[in-house]
């Protein structure tokens, strides 16, 4: 399955309304916004209002009643400095911390008479009174520094209030608010990832659940897990939304190089499942997770750039459950009707029900994830963004299927298959502020998302039914109608090519 979806204009807002109130919530942005007064609480207008951090500087101007707003920054912590001509105070105030799609409240007082500088220490409220929605904000390089979470994309939100196990909806299809997990929207830098067929993150098919997730988090800065009260311009979620942005270059040069490792060898062993009807099992894991990334500055305070790989290998080992097979006991008993001239009957060479049992194969899965973003800063008024992600994968030839090992001709390529899945994404944004009042964002992405298996053998599948029926009778006798009512499982022989 191919899914590319064209997103065009996702976002032109043009605020005209006051500045106190925003009347649309910015997705991978956040906001500053305030009033500038003096001792008795009369707006100035003409105040200048700069904001800075370590993606630069940006500044505002309060409008005829003292209200400023500074919108589309990157969230960050910012050092926010206000002052205005006519020998009023300079205030500055320290440790603002601006977060993903949220609005932060900081208003000041300048005193006249005086041409001192005030320095406030101590960070903002981020409580937004404007905002209906319940949400929860994770920094990735806090967060895990503090707690041991998984390095794939869906392992953070998993600790957000309301977020519990999605149960038979995938790996990272978590039930947010009481909905399945099928029912949310998943959004990176803007772009929606969510699979248009099933709802589940990145590539979703429904033998394999979800395999692709569209980035690590290696990659992100940001996440917010909305889980209820959610604004207008989310759609297609009953149940949350989860949004998060690719990190950004800073003025400050950076790299990291890191290798993550999960070895079998130091992973406690699984209780494998046993069912009367056979099983397969994954008898151990083993993950090898390199990271590279660089971040910083073409040009300082105005063009900065960020630009990361992170290849994953991953091998299951999988093993089939020994079952002895009814077909070969019956005919190696002497019962005629399940002859067919041959010495075993039913084309049941041996006495196991699946010819790999007592053997393990591996799986092999390459995920090569990678992302880049180039910020340029136009002005202080005006900036673009151009980020792309994704993680193109690929399942070596193998038992990729989790039930490829119960195949009964396992040893001549039987349930073997090669896929390939995973995404690209590509998105470009520009944000401009023109007055206190008027100012606007527009943005187009691009994704492109894959699903496509490939069997080894170019051939029907087809089932043997007459192994249903002696599974649960012991094959001492025929007797379709005492076993029509029994429902147990088949052995599966050929397989057929999917395109």
């Amino acid at each position: 399955m191919k899914r590319s979806v064209l997103s065009c204009a996702a976002r032109l807002c043009v605020l005209l309304a006051t500045v106190t109130p925003i009347l649309a919530q910015e997705l991978t942005t956040g906001t500053i916004a305030g009033k500038v007064v003096d001792p008795t609480g009369r707006g100035i207008p003409g105040a200048v209002i700069i904001a800075t951090s370590q993606f630069g500087t940006r500044t505002a101007e309060t409008d005829a009643g003292g209200g400023y707003i500074l919108p589309f920054l990157r969230p960050a912590t910012y050092t926010v400095r206000a002052e205005a001509p006519g020998g009023f105070t300079t205030v500055i105030r320290n440790d603002v911390t601006v977060g993903l799609s949220q609005k932060t409240n900081l208003d000041f007082t300048l005193e006249p008479g005086k041409t001192e500088t005030i320095t406030v220490s101590g960070q903002a409220p981020l409580v937004d009174v404007t905002s209906t929605s319940t949400s929860t904000n994770i920094k990735y390089k806090d967060f895990a520094d503090a707690v041991p979470i998984g390095r794939a994309f869906t392992d953070t939100y998993a600790v957000a209030a309301g977020v519990v196990s999605g149960l038979g909806t995938g790996d990272g299809n978590y039930s947010i608010s009481g909905a399945s997990g099928l029912e949310n929207a998943y959004l990176i830098d803007g772009v929606n990832i969510t699979n248009t067929g099933f709802g589940g993150i990145g590539a979703y098919n429904i033998n394999y659940g979800s395999l692709g997730t569209g980035v690590t988090s290696e990659f992100l800065d940001e996440v917010q897990i909305k889980t209820g009260g959610f604004e207008a311009e989310y759609g297609q979620a009953l149940g949350g939304i989860i949004n998060t942005i690719v990190k950004s270059g800073t003025n400050d040069f950076k790299g990291s190089v890191s290798w993550y490792s999960s070895p079998s060898s130091l992973q406690s062993s699984r209780q494998l499942i046993k069912l009367d009807g056979g099983a397969s099992n994954r008898v151990n894991e083993d993950v090898q997770d390199f990271a590279f990334s660089v971040g910083g500055p073409f040009v300082k305070d105005k063009l900065f750039y960020f630009f990361a790989f992170n290849p994953v290998l991953t091998t299951h080992r999988v093993t089939a459950q020994a079952l002895t097979d009814p077909a070969f006991t019956a005919a190696s008993a002497g019962v005629s009707v399940f002859d067919e001239t041959a010495p075993t009957g039913f084309d049941a060479p041996t006495a196991l029900a699946f010819p790999s049992a007592g053997r393990e194969f591996d799986r092999k899965r390459t995920s090569n994830n990678y992302a880049g973003k180039i910020n340029w800063q136009v002005s202080p008024k005006q900036q673009i963004e151009f980020s792309f992600f994704g993680d193109p994968s690929t399942g070596k030839n193998g038992p990729q299927r989790g039930t490829a090992v119960q195949y009964g001709d396992f040893a001549s390529g039987g349930g073997d298959s090669e896929i390939k899945y995973g995404s690209d994404n590509q998105t470009l944004k520009w944000s401009a502020v023109f007055t206190p009042r008027f100012f606007m964002e527009a943005q187009i992405g691009h994704h492109a998302g894959k699903f496509r298996e490939t069997s080894a053998l170019d051939q029907y599948s087809y089932t043997d039914l007459r192994n249903t029926l002696e599974f649960f009778r012991g094959a001492d006798s025929y007797d379709p109608g005492a076993a029509a009512s029994v429902s147990s499982p088949t052995r599966t022989t050929r397989t057929r090519r999917t395109r």
